[in-house]
This record gives C-alpha cells, sequence and structure tokens, in this order.
C-alpha cells in the first residue's frame, strides 16, 4: 500500500503497478501497518513515534558517485532524524546507489519476520521518545540536530541559513514542472550547512 498525498500531482502516482494508493491517510497507514519504507525527512521521525517499525530510503541522481562525493565531504554517520536524534544506527538507511528493490526486500523481510530485529528497532524507537520528552517535540529535535556535539556545532549564521534554504526548496519543489532538480537542491543544501556546522 502506498500512503499517498493528494497535495502532489496525480499523475506522479501513475505506472506503479497496480500498487494500491489511499490518499491522506498516512498515519492511520502507519499505525495499522506491519512495515513501512520511508522517504528520508521528517516522515521518517513520525513512524518511529507511531511506532512502526521502517527503513530508511533515499533517491540520488548518480548515486554511486553522489555517495561517494558526500561521504567524503559530510562529516554525519546517519542522515535520517531517526539515527541522528538516537546517535546510532536505530533503522537501516539505503541512500543512493543503496536503495535498490533487492536491498529493500531484504530488509523488509527482517521487518517482517524478525522478531528480535522488531524488537531492537522497537527499543530505539523508545529511547528516542524518552529523549525528545514532553515538551515540544520539534524545538527538542531541532536542538539535538543543530547543537550535538558529535555532529558539530551550527553557528546562529548558519542555522539561519538552513531555514532560507527550506523556504527556497519549499517553493521550488511546488513550482517545478518535475522533481528532476530537487534531489540536487536538497543535496546541495544539506552539504552546504553540514560543512560548515562541522568546521
Amino acid at each position: 500500500v502506498l500512503a499517498a498525498t493528494s497535495a502532489v500531482r496525480l499523475e506522479l502516482y501513475a505506472d506503479l503497478g497496480g500498487l494500491k494508493i489511499v490518499f491522506d491517510q498516512t498515519y492511520d497507514l502507519l499505525t495499522h501497518a506491519s512495515a513501512a519504507v520511508v522517504n528520508s525527512g521528517t516522515a521518517t521521525l513520525e513512524t518511529a513515534l507511531i511506532g512502526t517499525p521502517q527503513v530508511v530510503c533515499y533517491h540520488v541522481a548518480f548515486g554511486r558517485l553522489a555517495y561517494a562525493i558526500f561521504s567524503r565531504v559530510l562529516k554525519i554517520s546517519h542522515v535520517s532524524l531517526v539515527n541522528i536524534i538516537a546517535r546510532k544506527g536505530v533503522v537501516k538507511e539505503l541512500l543512493a546507489h543503496f536503495f535498490t528493490a533487492e536491498n529493500t526486500s531484504a530488509e523488509l523481510e527482517k521487518l517482517l519476520f524478525s522478531a528480535e530485529y522488531r524488537s531492537q528497532i522497537l527499543s530505539g524507537y523508545a529511547e528516542i521518545s524518552q529523549t525528545l520528552g514532553s515538551t515540544i517535540a520539534a524545538v527538542t529535535a531541532a536542538e539535538l540536530i543543530t547543537c550535538s556535539q558529535k555532529y558539530g556545532r551550527v553557528t546562529p549564521f548558519i542555522y539561519k541559513l538552513s531555514f532560507t534554504f527550506d523556504k527556497i526548496v519549499y517553493k521550488l519543489t511546488f513550482s517545478f514542472d518535475n522533481f528532476v532538480c530537487f534531489d540536487k537542491i536538497i543535496i546541495f543544501a544539506m552539504s552546504f550547512c553540514l560543512l560548515y556546522s562541522t568546521k
């Protein structure tokens, strides 16, 4: 089942090979799902807080080359909010050329049929929930991500710059006729902010 949104053009959901598509019911679907394949972003943290075991994925153009470049430039161990907040690999990240049908299928099989593996992930989720606490989760998460000693200190200038990039990306996403350049914009914004945050 694909959790879709009506905010995106319907033609983007075409040619999915008979996959069942459900619109605007993402949280309900995640609540009842046994496992999920989630695109890297805030959805990964939402999925963790709901309590659904997941594999995080992210497609990047020129995957192998892009991965080789950015793994040398970016001083981070993880890219998903779940793993960054946990400061360890709670969920599997399939990024760039690692995001394949074979790798995704293998990870889903573990998520669905390995009780020990599922238990480890759920335990990690519990730690994340405890870390975020009862205050406003978005504020706590932002502080953990931007000020973490492990990943470097973000100066006020870079912090403001990251929000500027967010706004630009948001506007461009909904103004483009296609999403060909979207990955490149995201990667540029992430690499610029994270590179300077670790200096």
